[in-house]
């Protein structure tokens, strides 16, 4: 009697945790885990704030590096146009001061413009390979999921259980 409560106690915790034999081997993915990660999340995190995306798929330094690179971008045309005064007042406490310059050379003008569209352009990629970045994660994931078969065998009312690799 022992053995056959140890058998359903083992049997209802294993299943109850895991959906790997009611789903299939098939389905394993379809399954919502903590650990996979949506491509549509990572391209909305990565539209919002360049480089999270890439976080998000746990690529740290490819995010930051994203982030440091936009932000350059921005920074150094809004810098070609603009004269941006920071300073502490003593009524007021931090003050920013942003006005457009009076005077800008045709030269700093194509400049700034051509930095925009590279931002442009680049914010358009860094969407586009969070989205790529998540699908890997996903891919990489599943194969690892693929590999791994947990058995469960009952004979002669002894449960034996194991791990089997798939290569």
């Amino acid at each position: 009697m022992r053995k056959i409560i140890s058998f359903i106690v083992v049997f209802v915790l294993m299943f109850s945790t895991s959906n790997i034999y009611s789903q299939g081997k098939e389905r394993r993915l379809d399954i919502a885990s903590p650990s996979r990660n949506d491509p549509f999340i990572a391209g909305i995190l990565s539209w919002y704030t360049p480089g999270l995306g890439q976080i998000y798929t746990e690529n740290y330094w490819k995010g930051v590096i994203i982030w440091g690179i936009e932000q350059s971008l921005f920074f150094t045309g809004l810098l070609m146009i603009a004269d941006i005064n920071f300073g502490v007042n003593e009524t007021v406490g931090f003050q920013l001061n942003i006005k457009p310059k009076e005077t800008i050379s045709d030269e700093k003008k194509v400049i700034c413009v051509s930095l925009f569209l590279t931002l442009g352009i680049f914010h358009i990629y860094n969407v586009v390979d969070a989205v790529r970045s998540a699908k890997d994660f996903n891919k990489k994931l599943y194969a690892l999921h693929s590999k791994v078969d947990y058995e469960f065998i009952l004979v002669n009312n002894t449960i034996y259980s194991g791990i089997k690799f798939n290569f």
